[in-house]
């Protein structure tokens, strides 16, 4: 009777543990699909800054107002109307902290400098944290989301002889180029001095070693080149199958004493020469290319693949199959045979 009662009380505990997954497991989802589906924000939400300068009197109090000094502009005095007329309005994005002072203590109704509700702020290099109005360019309608900026106020900014401010601090370089070329140098060097160490050390258990990590690199560099099939199949095929094979035969066969032996022939001149040959091919025909090569985002390779052996390359699958079935088969045969 104890043991049932074990049996009811530990599935209850459970059954409590699990309450809120299991509550939350047979709720709607409410995952959003950024960026095709977007949340409604509240109200006040504070996103960056947007400016009418048709509407600016160019008081400058939001100038005076912003605790961070990212708001500059520069006005003239009209002589006719006694009034300021505004040459140029300049925000600081990087410098921004959305704090709404400017907002509040602009005077004009409606606004000419608020916060809008666009959050997607995405600048390549710091000289495009600075963004200007002119009032002298048509400028985009500010006031709806992701027209805080537009075509035409980039094509002024880029068409105005004086050149815009320069940030106190040089642009950053493209990290992205700067760290795949660093991992690309990384991958060389480990896929070719394990591959030299491989044919060159005594110990053929360290050669199988040393391929393991020469096989990795090459792995790594399909991964680097967004040949995901590729690089899984490197990783269980060749690192994982092929070289734990080999380090079984090389345990289980023969005499430790017999794993060190002699790796360079009598043909390691020749062997020398065509690889020499075979770089200088390679090197002329790299240099016949005009301009280098522009990479694209690499794509997924795993379902294409799948999809074309199963539709097109169909019958040569099946062939390659049987081909190896009767390896296979033919492998079984003769080591009976020996045996």
């Amino acid at each position: 009777m104890n043991y049932f009662k074990t049996i009811v009380l530990n599935s209850w505990a459970l059954l409590k543990g699990l309450k809120i997954t299991l509550w939350h497991m047979f709720s709607p989802a409410i995952t959003v699909q950024y960026p095709y589906e977007k949340l409604t924000l509240s109200d006040r939400y504070r996103g960056a800054l947007a400016f009418h300068p048709d509407i600016c009197i160019s008081c400058e109090m939001c100038v005076r107002a912003c605790p961070s000094n990212c708001i500059s502009l520069e006005a003239k005095r009209n002589e006719e109307t006694k009034k300021k007329d505004l040459a140029w309005y300049r925000i600081d994005f990087g410098k921004c902290n959305y704090c709404r002072l400017c907002e509040e203590i602009c005077p004009t109704k409606p606004k000419s400098v608020h916060h809008t509700k666009e959050y997607e702020l995405s600048f390549s290099h710091r000289g495009e944290f600075m963004q200007e109005w002119k009032t002298s360019v048509p400028q985009p309608a500010a006031s709806e989301a992701g027209q805080i900026w537009g075509p035409s106020s980039r094509a002024a900014r880029n068409s105005d002889p004086t050149p815009p401010p320069t940030p106190r601090r040089r642009a950053l370089p493209r990290w992205p180029d700067m760290i795949a070329k660093i991992v690309f140098g990384f991958l060389a060097v480990l896929v070719l001095v394990p591959a030299g160490l491989a044919v060159t050390v005594k110990n053929i258990f360290h050669c199988a070693l040393w391929l393991v990590l020469s096989l990795t690199g090459v792995a790594g560099l399909f991964a680097l080149l967004g040949a995901d099939f590729l690089f899984v199949a490197q990783i269980l095929v060749y690192t994982g199958g092929i070289t734990v094979l080999l380090l079984f035969v090389v345990l289980l066969s023969g005499n430790p004493k017999d794993w060190i032996v002699k790796q360079v022939n009598g043909q390691w001149v020749w062997g020398l020469a065509l690889s020499a040959i075979f770089v200088g091919l390679l090197s002329t025909l790299f240099k016949q290319i005009p301009e280098p090569i522009e990479l694209t985002v690499a794509a997924p390779t795993s379902a294409p693949l799948g999809l074309m052996l199963v539709r097109d390359m169909l019958l040569p699958f099946e062939a390659v199959s049987l081909v190896l079935l009767a390896a296979l088969v033919g492998a079984i045969h003769f080591s009976k045979r020996n045996s």
